[in-house]
């Protein structure tokens, strides 16, 4: 394992997304080295917060500007040309361009992306003693409830295809989270927690506003400090949501999810398994799948599941899963 203290020796140029970082460091974290990062400049800037927790790995992470960030790394990526961590130490290449999105977007394991890495599907994140207050505050260590994370993404009318530049519906909106949401009420009556961020505010503030109207016990956390939001997915019972960075950092967690994907987003489902745990993807702990009706999506959870609101005392400070999984 890196130690905090160990000098960087290799300035690499990694994507701007906290979910692209994740997959990146999930192998770097077997090299016994920590790294410069630079990303693309722009916003939203939400994963410089994750290199404080990451001391082992991030010794300094800054932005710079590119004018076609997405196509410049993945263009100068080295790993179009060297496959091998070992050929990179042994070429001497200190200061170069890395991204996984190609990796698995091709529906290639993580296993494979420098695949004389060891993966770690779980990240020891660097909380701190006020991280851990503040997610207390929210989620009580001691609490007869069940708390389920919601991420919404935001809510545009429409999307912009990756790969055609067309724009498309968006899957779901208020109606269809607001008609999930009700039948899992109706079902296990949990606690729900609303995440999002300043550009997500156009549907979870909608959303918690219906759910206030409805009487629907919720948490509404609006861009709390990083640390303090990985220590509330620690209290999680579930999390369920639009693809983002967040589902991932949940997988690793080692906290129970589910994540849909539209078409585009997952290459026609070409992203689905290859980033997570295999044996938790195997048990069930972890759901990819593509959008489909809240009908549907409630019933794979409820057959697929034990999720019965526990009526006695349940310690979500730092727990392990609750949840059993019956996967078909």
């Amino acid at each position: 394992m890196q130690k905090a203290d160990v000098k960087p020796t290799r300035l690499i140029t990694i994507p701007a997304g906290i979910g692209d970082q994740i997959w990146i460091f999930q192998k770097l974290l077997s090299t016994g080295e920590r790294y410069i990062f630079r990303s693309p400049d722009g916003e939203p800037q939400r994963s410089h917060q994750i290199h404080p927790l990451l001391p082992q790995l991030s010794a300094k992470h800054y932005y710079d500007r590119f004018t076609r960030p997405t196509k410049t790394i993945k263009a100068a990526n080295i790993q179009r040309t060297l496959k091998l961590w070992s050929q990179i130490v042994a070429g001497g290449y200190t200061d170069f361009y890395l991204e996984a999105n190609s990796h698995v977007e091709a529906g290639h394991k993580l296993e494979g992306f420098l695949p004389d890495l060891d993966t770690h599907y779980k990240i020891d994140y660097h909380t701190t003693r006020e991280n851990k207050a503040e997610a207390a505050a929210y989620i009580p260590d001691i609490t007869a409830r069940r708390y389920v994370g919601i991420y919404t993404s935001s809510d545009r009318g429409y999307y912009e295809n990756p790969k055609t530049g067309l724009l498309e519906p968006d899957p779901w909106r208020l109606p269809e989270w607001i008609s999930f949401i009700q039948m899992f009420k109706d079902e296990y009556d949990p606690v729900f927690v609303l995440i999002g961020a300043d550009w997500d505010v156009n549907l979870t503030e909608p959303l918690r506003d219906q759910l206030n109207y409805l009487n629907i016990e919720n948490i509404y956390l609006k861009m709390i400090d990083y640390g303090s939001l990985i220590e509330v997915m620690k209290r999680l019972d579930y999390f369920l949501g639009f693809p983002s960075g967040n589902m991932i950092v949940n997988e690793t967690l080692g906290r129970d999810g589910l994540m849909f994907y539209t078409k585009t987003i997952a290459g026609q489902s070409g992203i689905i398994n290859t980033w997570a745990d295999p044996a938790r993807i195997k048990n069930g702990n972890i759901k990819e799948c593509l959008f489909d009706t809240p009908e549907t999506i409630f019933n794979w959870f409820k057959y697929n599941h034990n999720f019965k609101n526990v009526r006695g005392a349940t310690n979500h400070a730092g727990r392990k899963s609750d949840l059993v999984s019956a996967a078909k």
